[in-house]
């Protein structure tokens, strides 16, 4: 999945992106959300677990013209 495919499933949190990013991971990744620890992220921890664990791409998309 996309970065930006996931982020078609986050919901906006009065503009906390650490929060809006886990909204998608509770969507998404059910199972992995209710592993997670209960602890305060960072917005790089959110960044890692989507990348390492997750394996979301956040690899540039080609723009189409």
């Amino acid at each position: 999945m996309t970065f930006k495919e996931f982020l078609g499933h986050c919901t906006a949190q009065g503009g906390n992106w650490t929060k809006m990013l886990m909204t998608g991971i509770k969507e998404v990744f059910p199972e992995y959300w209710e592993a997670m620890p209960d602890k305060t992220y960072e917005f790089q921890d959110i960044l890692q677990i989507l990348r390492d664990d997750l394996k979301v791409d956040f690899s540039e998309e080609e723009q189409e013209d």
